[in-house]
């Protein structure tokens, strides 16, 4: 299983950051699930096409612009390009769907491009995957949602408050992506009297949240604009033992997660002192001497193999990894 992000961003999106929207795949099935603000264009340039027939699931999570802005852009593309193809699945609460409809002025063509599936609700089965939704507290109705297949699972909180439910959606997750909007990072918002219900979580929180689901990862996510990154990681790792990532616009990483411990080897030089690769998920792990750990992503076998022969591992790294590769900064060792 793979989980692409398409963005990230919570309430707005930023210059170079797109709001809530991500892709997992198994085995030939894709699965979008969200599709805010911003999240169109890296979709279609992800699938390669603008018509979106490698699209077999659209699962939403609720109903707010920064998770569902983008959707109607999406229904445009299949109504002008697809009109005759059989209908997608589109998982989400009414709310969703009654948004579609008013924009398209017309219930008809939204029924003609989507097959709508009430979330919450039963699971359903999407080519090698199954799609389950679980109910969440938020300012309006959130439907968190799972994406499984070989004992594999991936799941979303969209946006949320505490819940005893956050455990359940999370359960033994191999990535378990939570809300850490971290809006208390910013100046001036004061922290809510107590007692005020709280509709969406801290980092602090989702650490918590995955600890108690039995996640094997952590992914942060619907980042407030603005917010200190570092400082969200350090604070659901006070909560949350295992690897955390900060989900960010392009990252992908294949599940489940292997233990970045096990993946390295001590090397002779003044600059890395310790590296890994992964022939099967093409992921280059390094740790500097500044005890600093990155995984480069999509790295082929013969350049991880050229970095150990190198001469200057650390020169090679400078000049053949880091400007070709996206990473995920995995913290200090």
């Amino acid at each position: 299983m793979r989980l692409n992000v398409l963005g990230a961003s919570g309430a707005f999106p930023g210059p170079d950051r797109a709001c809530s929207g991500y892709v997992v795949e198994h085995a030939g099935t894709r699965v979008v699930v969200d599709l805010g603000w911003g999240t169109l264009p890296r979709l279609f340039a992800h699938l390669g096409g603008h018509h979106g027939d490698e699209v077999d699931a659209i699962a939403v999570t609720h109903e707010h612009p920064d998770h569902t802005a983008d959707l109607y852009g999406f229904f445009r593309a299949r109504w002008y390009t697809r009109r005759q193809a059989p209908p997608i699945p589109l998982i989400a609460p009414r709310p969703v769907v009654d948004a579609l409809v008013a924009a398209a002025g017309d219930e008809d063509p939204i029924r003609q491009v989507f097959e709508w599936v009430e979330a919450p609700g039963e699971s359903v089965e999407v080519g090698t995957v199954r799609l389950s939704t679980v109910e969440l507290p938020h300012y309006v109705l959130n439907a968190g949602v799972r994406v499984e297949a070989d004992e594999v699972a991936v799941a979303f909180t969209g946006d949320t408050g505490p819940s005893p439910s956050l455990a359940e959606l999370g359960r033994e997750a191999a990535m378990y992506v939570v809300d850490a909007t971290d809006r208390h990072q910013q100046p001036g918002v004061e922290p809510a009297p107590p007692g005020t219900p709280q509709f969406n979580l801290t980092a602090a929180d989702a650490g918590a949240a995955a600890s108690a689901a039995g996640a094997h990862a952590l992914m942060l996510t619907h980042h407030w604009p603005g917010n200190d990154l570092d400082r969200s990681r350090a604070d659901a790792a006070a909560h949350y033992a295992g690897p955390i990532f900060v989900a960010s616009d392009g990252l992908a990483i294949d599940l489940p997660v292997t233990d970045r411990h096990e993946r390295r080897r001590p090397v002779s030089s003044s600059a890395l002192a310790s590296a890994g690769y992964d022939e099967r998920t093409k992921t280059l792990e390094i740790e500097f001497v500044s005890g600093e750990i990155y995984r480069y992503l999509d790295v082929d076998a013969a350049t991880a193999e050229a970095l150990f022969r190198a001469e200057s591992m650390g020169a090679f790294v400078n000049q053949h990894i880091k400007p070709a590769h996206r990473y995920v900064y995995l913290g200090p060792s």
